[in-house]
């Protein structure tokens, strides 16, 4: 589910909710004492709850990778468990290797990738 809240910017929240926000999601302070600091700057209709909402960041919301994408490179690795049980399997990402301009070149060699 796509959230099509506007997106806003540091300046348009007070200097001292971004700091109590800063607080919260460090653990410093809990979901309440954000709540209670920032009814404080809640004006015009806007709730502490609302500000909270609008400072969460949207994960759902961010930028993908098309798998389609040459610079990446994907695949399948197996692996001997670290305990000795047995073996596992993982996907492994990470950029695409280039291949050295030529093989006598020690500077191709090295930037190669």
């Amino acid at each position: 589910m796509k959230d099509d809240r506007p997106m806003r910017r540091a300046s348009d929240f007070h200097p001292e909710v971004l700091r109590l926000f800063d607080q919260y999601v460090h653990g410093l302070i809990d979901r309440r004492g954000f709540l209670d600091g920032a009814a404080r700057f809640a004006v015009g209709g806007t709730s502490a709850a609302a500000l909270l909402q609008a400072l969460s960041p949207r994960f759902a919301n961010a930028q993908k990778v098309a798998p389609t994408d040459t610079r990446i490179s994907a695949q399948f690795v197996e692996f001997d468990s670290p305990h000795g049980h047995d073996r596992g399997r993982g996907i492994w990402c990470g950029p695409q290797r280039r291949q050295p301009r030529c093989q006598r070149c020690s500077w191709c060699t090295r930037t190669a990738g």
